[in-house]
């Protein structure tokens, strides 16, 4: 969440440094983590969702496609979600089977200086997503969809955009069908960015890595019915300018220990993009430039780094979505504690033994976790306690505040196990091992993007930890 305030600052300066005509597109999957959200973290995600949508607003998006991840709530709660948006949001195939039409708007067209672009969406008809439109509304193949919508494109000259969560190969097997289409940008549900690749002759496609880590910024000149142009000094000068971005990054990470691992998956990105480098280079000397008119683009993917401004506006819908999911989810508590706590005996007991690595867990931010959420007021949020309290589950994290004293942070038993059976035959039942999966629940790139296991495991002066393989 603490992106979107960077994200629109930066869009911001992206408009401001160029005076070109621009449209702001997703391919979707914003509104929540998975296309299935537990009951119990449903209005909390609820709350977040609407947020997002807000600052998507702010933002000054165009369009944005539909996936399952934004119809886990149901088709009831994104056409809610629609109404309040200032931007449209797109699926030619999830229809009503009604009247056979599109629930949603299947295409928008927007004027780009003295271009029309029409940006098309396309819903991947998964059982999840399949489920959550409901009896009275269905998502139909893409080949059932695109003939209506073709049918009223009326200029078949317009720069045509797909945006979808659709495979690969299907998007190469539309694009077959529909030859027309320019650029597809793919709702990928990955980490990676894809650079545009050529999937047709008149075709690109794209992706940025979900979570709104990084902005993918293409620069296009366009020219009616041609083809893209693939030349790679094009190619080169675009690297080039990605190299030098990457150095400036760096620099400014370099005398910043606390986000090394950063640091070091930007140095990785770098020696990538010089290979690509030579690659292009010698390319260029086997085969020379045809004169050939065409389409052209570049391309840069920018990382939404903490180091960012944050955009006033967004910031406080961020800062409202916080105060508002705690306020629920605080109204929502139970009282009581589950009986399967009973197995965890609490980090005194644990210290009775294990002295040395009790001293030093006390003088760590694991003893601290759950003060850090009291301290922004997030101890009732469901989706972080699970993360600062020992022995809860995700489906009972309303139960945190409820917990005992020592269980409310993160003791050895969030690690190793529940500790009761260990405690009363040590000989005989034994704790679980660390492991770099074990660390991996909490300590995930959206929460911790400096965690590196290998080197936080020394810290722990834990001897049960088992070290990652190299």
């Amino acid at each position: 969440m603490g992106g979107l305030s960077k994200k629109a600052f930066q869009y911001n300066k992206l408009r401001k440094e160029t005076a070109l005509p621009s449209l702001t597109l997703d391919a979707g999957g914003l509104l929540f983590s998975s296309p299935l959200v537990s009951t119990n973290l449903l209005d909390q995600g609820k709350i977040t969702a609407e947020g997002i949508a807000e600052s998507y607003s702010l933002m000054g998006y165009d369009g944005v496609g539909i996936t399952g991840r934004d119809l886990a709530a149901g088709l009831d709660f994104l056409q809610d979600i629609e109404k309040k948006s200032t931007f449209s949001w797109l699926s030619a195939n999830i229809i009503s089977n009604k009247n056979g039409k599109p629930v949603f708007k299947p295409f928008i067209t927007i004027e780009a200086g003295s271009q029309h672009a029409i940006i098309i969406g396309l819903t991947q008809g998964d059982p999840y997503s399949k489920k959550s439109v409901g009896p009275d509304n269905a998502i139909i193949s893409w080949d059932s969809a695109l003939p209506a919508v073709f049918s009223s494109i009326k200029d078949p000259g317009n720069f045509i955009v797909l945006l979808t969560d659709l495979p690969l190969e299907t998007c190469k097997e539309i694009t077959k069908n529909y030859p027309d289409i320019n650029l597809i940008i793919r709702a990928t549900g990955t980490g990676n960015n894809l650079a545009p690749e050529l999937i047709a002759e008149k075709t690109l496609l794209t992706a940025t890595g979900k979570q709104g880590k990084y902005i993918g910024a293409m620069k296009i000149d366009w020219e009616n019915n041609t083809i893209w142009d693939t030349d790679p000094r094009k190619k080169l000068i675009e690297k080039h300018r990605e190299l030098e971005r990457l150095d400036w990054q760096i620099n400014r990470y370099q005398n910043r220990p606390e986000l090394l691992s950063r640091y070091r998956a930007l140095e990785e990105q770098r020696v990538k993009i010089r290979t690509e480098v030579d690659a292009l280079k010698h390319e260029i000397e086997k085969e020379p430039p045809t004169g050939i008119r065409k389409s052209t683009f570049s391309n840069q993917f920018i990382a939404i780094d903490k180091i960012l401004p944050d955009d006033p506006k967004v910031l406080e819908v961020v800062n409202n979505i916080k105060l508002a999911t705690s306020d629920r989810a605080k109204n929502g508590t139970e009282a009581g504690i589950n009986n399967s706590f009973t197995a965890y005996t609490g980090w005194r007991k644990c210290g009775e033994c294990h002295q040395s690595q009790l001293r030093t867990w006390q003088n760590s931010r694991h003893a601290r976790a759950y003060l850090t959420l009291i301290s922004k007021n997030q101890q009732f949020n469901r989706q972080c306690v699970f993360c600062h309290v020992t022995g809860m589950t995700k489906d009972a994290a309303a139960n945190a505040p409820g917990l005992p004293p020592e269980l409310q942070h993160v003791g050895c038993e969030s690690c190793h196990g529940p500790g009761t059976a260990h405690a009363n035959a040590p000989t005989d039942k034994k704790l679980l091992p660390v492991t770099a999966k074990t660390c991996a629940q909490c300590h995930v790139p959206d929460h911790d993007d400096d965690f590196n296991f290998k080197r936080d495991l020394d810290k722990l002066h834990c001897s049960t930890a088992i070290p990652e393989k190299s």
